[in-house]
């Protein structure tokens, strides 16, 4: 009896440690299964997070369906022949655009009869008109502009640049360029007023400096340079909320310092009152300009421009 009870007990033991065994390799199965499930659920993600990763823009909008944004190519800003600064630009030199009985010889005033009859010269010739800052991006960084080009320039801001010469260069849709002594600004009639500049510097006419008070700079000393190349140049910009980057010499005089004080104050160009054509070697802040007369015929206003 005893024997049959151990065998029992003995074949018992044996069931239950089948019995565990079982559920051990089961579990273990099932275990290595999820392990293997997780693994490839990973890679998987892991492939869609490289794959996004390198997709670019385009191919991001083309499986939302959107269509990729079309590169726009840069217009050239110019039509036709263009020149570079290899080559020189003629800058017209102008001051007043009145005749006045009481100074029949005065060739700096100039009627504004032919003044207009010079604006529309250029407009049916193809020309080009520059202002400053083409001039001088053309100069310093190379910048093309068209073979045709050509710089209006005006001294001193006479009144009657607003009155004259303003409705000629709006008339031909042109660029021009008047030099205003600020110390002179709304003094008297002969002046524009500031509310003039402003309307002058809105319709095609930049304004810039020629100093505060007119004087010969090459007989000031360095520190009197400063301050009326300074006071000019902050007068117009506080009142114009622009920047000021020409200054034009007084009468055309300069000197070493005049062109180190510009430097110092910021401006970027220096215009004399002649020498011919301007070019690149002229210097930044020594650029020549042609004077346009009383007495010019148009037939003499075509040779200047088209000097070479």
């Amino acid at each position: 009896m005893k024997k049959v009870r151990r065998k029992s007990n003995q074949l018992y033991i044996c069931l239950s440690v089948l019995l565990v065994i079982a559920i051990i390799a089961v579990c273990f199965i099932g275990q290595k299964k999820r392990g293997e499930q997780v693994t490839k659920l990973d890679d998987k993600l892991n492939k869609n997070l490289k794959v996004q990763a390198v997709k670019s823009p385009e191919e991001d909008k083309k499986i939302e369906g959107v269509k990729p944004e079309e590169k726009k190519e840069e217009k050239p800003k110019y039509d036709g022949p263009v020149k570079y600064n290899d080559k020189s630009i003629p800058i017209l030199m102008y001051h007043s655009a009145q005749y006045l009985k009481e100074e029949p010889n005065n060739d700096l005033r100039v009627p504004k009869e032919k003044f207009r009859e010079q604006m529309k010269f250029l407009k049916e010739n193809g020309y080009t008109t520059l202002t400053m800052q083409e001039m001088y991006d053309f100069f310093k960084d190379n910048k093309p502009i068209p073979e045709k080009s050509v710089v209006i320039t005006f001294d001193d801001g006479y009144a009657d640049n607003y009155t004259n010469a303003l409705p000629a260069i709006k008339e031909f849709g042109l660029k021009a360029t008047v030099f205003v002594v600020t110390d002179w600004v709304g003094t008297n009639s002969a002046y524009m007023t500031i509310q003039q500049l402003k309307e002058m510097d809105q319709n095609g006419f930049d304004v810039q400096s020629h100093t505060a008070a007119h004087q010969e700079l090459d007989k000031l000393t360095y520190e009197q340079q400063l301050k009326t190349l300074r006071e000019s140049k902050e007068f117009l910009e506080k009142n114009l909320n622009k920047k000021i980057i020409t200054i034009c010499y007084p009468i055309g005089k300069f000197n070493e310092n005049t062109i180190k004080a510009a430097q110092e104050i910021g401006y970027l160009m220096g215009l004399k009152m002649s020498g011919g054509l301007a070019n690149k070697n002229n210097e930044m802040y020594t650029l020549n300009r042609v004077f346009v007369g009383a007495k010019d015929t148009i037939q003499q206003f075509e040779v200047k421009i088209k000097q070479k």
